[in-house]
């Protein structure tokens, strides 16, 4: 039998899973709304270096950064780790936490 915390455990483990997947296929959690990955970059008020490293990887709207691969965050060029940080924690706090950005929180 189960304690629960290993059921815990195992849920948190299976959602995690679930959202590497639909990252990778580029699918959304059904509860993010359409609408805010629809947004222009320039919704996210970040910092200039980051706007301009994801204007160089060409990230239009907020889709195109939370799609984008684990391999081409790390070849954008000018960005660091501090720089991806605050990329990461702002799709963070918007509940995109799931994507390849999560590493960099």
């Amino acid at each position: 039998m189960m304690q629960p915390k290993d059921s815990y455990l195992a849920g948190y483990l299976t959602g995690y899973r679930d959202g590497v997947r639909h990252a990778f296929e580029g699918k959304v959690s059904p509860s993010i709304d359409a609408d805010l990955l629809d947004l222009p970059i320039d919704a996210m008020n970040l910092s200039t270096r980051a706007r301009n490293c994801l204007i160089g990887a060409h990230c239009n709207c907020i889709r195109d950064v939370v799609s984008l691969s684990d391999q081409r965050i790390s070849t954008i060029r000018n960005l660091g780790i501090k720089t991806a940080s605050e990329i990461a924690k702002w799709l963070h706090s918007q509940g995109l936490c799931y994507s390849a950005w999560s590493r960099y929180q």
